[in-house]
């Protein structure tokens, strides 16, 4: 047999095992992710499953309250709420 193909075929097991932790991984994430409080909330959003949900938690520490009310979030940010335009603005 070809050298290569010993080298190729000792490649596609690592590539299997790799999978194969990945899919644990997988799922001890999704396992972990289910005990949050917040977690059926957070999965009730468009698009947002349980990996991306479970990252969401990780990057907020599991605090929603740091995001407060969107009215004070808006408020912070200048241009983000209604423009008033001066008399010399308007046309």
């Amino acid at each position: 047999m070809n050298p290569s193909c010993w080298n190729c075929s000792a490649t596609c097991k690592e590539l299997l095992a790799l999978c194969e932790e990945i899919e644990r991984t997988d799922a001890a994430i999704e396992a972990r992710f289910r005990e949050h409080r917040h977690a059926e909330a957070i999965t009730n959003m468009p698009g947002i499953r349980t990996l991306l949900g479970a990252e969401f938690i990780a990057c907020t520490g599991g605090d929603l309250d740091a995001f407060g009310s969107p009215g004070r979030r808006r408020r912070r940010r200048p241009g983000t709420g209604p423009q008033r335009l001066r008399p010399h603005q308007r046309q």
